[in-house]
C-alpha cells in the first residue's frame, strides 16, 4: 500500500499506509515486542530469530527508506526498536549463530541454527538512529567476527530465556513455564522437536559452529539439559519458573515435571542453574519418579566432534575414548574440546564420540529424503537407576589436566538441594538461592530466613531477589540481625535491594 501510494501520488493512502505500519512497533503483552525485549509470535514462544528477524528486517528497511522525510518512523518507535535490537536480539546469539529456543520449529531448517546475522538491517539502523550508531556497530562487528558483543547475565522473564555471555563462551537455557509455551510443530516443520524443546535444553557456543548443521544428529529426547525417562512425553507447565542476576552472573530455576500420556508415571525434580566466572553449575534436587520403564537421563551434551575425549573413571588415570558408543560407569569427569563435565558424583555416563550420518526428512518433511548430514558428533548423557538429588558442572574455559584438582577442591559449595531448597555459594561469597517454599538456609552458621517463596541472590555487596511465579507478593528476608519486607515485581524481573 505505501509503495503503491508513492507510484501513484496518493498522499492520503500514504499517510494511512506509514501509520499503519508504525503502529506495529510498539511494546505489549500479546504477540511482537515483549517488555524484557523478547518477541513472540505464535503465541507466548520466543521467535525473535524466526518472525522477529522478519520484523526487524521490514521494519529497518521501511525507516532507512522515509528517514529525513515527513514520514519518518517517530522517535519514540525509534527508540523501541533500538532497544529490541541491543537489548533483545543482540543478547540471543553468538556471533550469526543461535541456539533452538530463539527460533522455534525453524531449528528443523538447515539454516536454522545460524539466523542471527541482521548485519544489514544494522547497517541501516545505523542511519535511522545515528545517536545508537556506536553500539550498533559493535553489535554489527560481533557477528561478523563471530563473538558476543556484551558480556554477562541476563535473564528473560516474559520468555523463560537466560543468556551468560563471556569472551571465551556463551550459554543459552531455555525453560518453560505456565506462561510460556511449547515448541510447535506446522508445515512438516520440527517432527522431532516436541515435545523436547523449550523444557530445559542447555546450549554451549564457543566458535558458534558446534550446533549448526547437526540437527539430523541429534537425539531430541537427550538434548543437553534436559532431565527425561522413556515414554514421559507430556510437559507439565508450572509456575516456579525464573531467573534472577547482578549482570554479571545469575542462576536460573525451573519446577520441572514429565508425564507419561497413558499411565500414572512421572519424573519430578527442581531445577537449578548457576552462572559464575568460568562455571555453569547444575542442580537437581526433590527428584520423584513413579512407573518408570527405565533410567532417568540428562543430557550432559550434544555437540560437534573437535579431538579427542578425555574420560576419568573410577580410579582410573584420565584417558581418552575411542570412537565409539558405550555406557561408562563411575565417571568423575569428561573433557573435550577445552571443556570439562564435572560430575559430583561418579556415575554412569552414555558416550558416543564417533562419526554419524542423519538424513533431514524425518525432522522437516519438507526437505527431500535423500539429503543427509554426516559429521563427527560428541553426546554425553548421564544415566539414573533411582531418583535422587545431584549436581554437575560445566567448564568452558579449563584445560583437561585441571579437572582432577577442581574435582577434589571445587570453588563452590552445595549449601542445599532438596524440594525446599536449592542453594550454593562461590568461593567470591555470591549466594545463589532457590526457595520454593518459606525457609530457612544455613550459611556458616548465619541463617538466613524467608517467609515465601522467591529467589535470591547476593554478590558480597547487595542483595537481589524476584518472585518466579509472576505473582507479586512479598516477602519479608531475615538474615544477620537484620530484616527486610519486600514487594516483589509481578513481572518476575529482579528487584536490588539495597545493602
Amino acid at each position: 500500500a505505501l509503495m503503491h501510494a508513492c507510484f501513484t501520488d496518493n498522499q492520503e493512502q500514504l499517510e494511512e499506509a506509514v501509520a499503519l505500519i508504525w503502529d506495529e512497533v510498539k511494546v505489549g503483552t500479546g504477540e511482537g515486542i515483549q517488555p524484557d525485549w523478547s518477541y513472540y509470535q505464535h503465541g507466548a514462544r520466543l521467535q525473535i530469530y524466526h518472525y522477529g528477524r522478519g520484523y526487524m528486517e521490514n521494519l529497518a528497511e521501511l525507516a532507512w527508506l522515509m528517514r529525513g522525510s515527513p514520514w519518518a518512523m517517530p522517535e519514540s518507535k525509534q527508540d523501541i526498536l533500538t532497544n529490541l535490537f541491543l537489548e533483545g536480539a543482540q543478547w540471543m546469539s553468538r556471533g550469526a549463530y543461535n541456539v533452538p529456543g530463539t527460533v522455534d520449529r525453524m531449528v528443523s531448517r538447515k539454516e536454522g541454527l545460524q539466523a542471527a546475522n541482521i548485519a544489514t538491517s544494522l547497517r541501516l539502523w545505523e542511519e535511522v538512529a545515528p545517536e545508537y550508531a556506536e553500539a550498533l556497530a559493535a553489535y554489527r562487528n560481533g557477528l561478523r567476527e563471530g563473538r558476543p558483543s556484551v558480556t554477562g547475565f541476563r535473564h528473560y522473564p516474559r520468555s523463560d530465556f537466560t543468556v551468560y555471555h563471556q569472551p571465551g563462551f556463551s550459554v543459552f537455557l531455555k525453560t518453560i513455564s505456565s506462561r510460556t509455551l511449547l515448541t510447535e510443530s506446522i508445515n512438516n516443520e520440527n517432527q522431532l522437536g516436541v515435545p523436547y524443546l523449550n523444557c530445559g535444553d542447555r546450549f554451549i557456543l564457543r566458535d558458534g559452529n558446534e550446533l549448526h548443521g547437526l540437527q539430523p544428529l541429534w537425539q531430541w529426547d537427550r538434548l543437553p539439559g534436559l532431565v527425561l525417562a522413556d515414554g514421559l512425553r507430556q510437559q507439565e507447565r508450572r509456575d516456579f519458573v525464573g531467573g534472577l542476576g547482578d549482570g554479571a552472573q545469575g542462576f536460573a530455576v525451573m519446577d520441572h515435571r514429565r508425564n507419561h500420556p497413558d499411565r500414572e508415571a512421572f519424573l519430578q525434580a527442581r531445577q537449578l542453574t548457576a552462572f559464575h566466572g568460568d562455571y555453569v553449575v547444575h542442580m537437581l534436587g526433590g527428584m520423584e519418579a513413579q512407573g518408570l520403564d527405565g533410567p532417568i537421563y540428562i543430557g550432559l551434551e550434544q555437540t560437534r566432534l573437535t579431538g579427542s575425549v578425555l574420560a576419568q573413571t573410577g580410579d582410573d588415570a584420565p584417558r581418552p575414548l575411542p570412537e565409539a558408543e558405550d555406557i561408562l560407569d563411575a565417571v568423575s569427569w569428561l573433557h573435550h574440546n577445552e571443556m570439562g563435565y564435572l560430575l559430583d558424583s561418579p556415575s554412569a555416563v552414555a558416550i558416543s564420540n564417533q562419526e554419524e550420518t542423519g538424513a533431514w526428512h524425518p525432522i522437516n518433511h519438507g526437505i527431500d529424503a535423500a539429503e543427509a548430514t554426516t559429521a563427527p558428533i560428541f553426546r554425553a548423557t548421564l544415566q539414573l537407576d533411582a531418583p535422587t538429588a545431584l549436581s554437575y558442572a560445566i567448564l568452558p574455559n579449563v584445560p583437561a589436566e585441571a579437572l582432577s584438582a577442581l574435582a577434589e577442591d571445587k570453588p563452590w559449595e552445595i549449601l542445599r538441594n532438596d524440594r525446599a531448597v536449592q542453594a550454593l555459594r562461590f568461593a567470591d561469597g555470591s549466594l545463589h538461592a532457590a526457595f520454593y517454599q518459606a525457609s530457612d538456609l544455613d550459611i556458616a552458621g548465619s541463617v538466613l530466613r524467608v517467609d515465601a517463596p522467591c529467589l535470591l541472590l547476593w554478590n558480597g555487596e547487595r542483595l537481589y531477589l524476584s518472585d518466579p511465579t509472576h505473582s507479586g507478593q512479598a516477602v519479608t528476608v531475615s538474615w544477620q540481625g537484620e530484616s527486610r519486607r519486600v514487594e516483589l515485581p509481578e513481572d518476575g524481573s529482579g528487584l536490588p535491594i539495597t545493602s
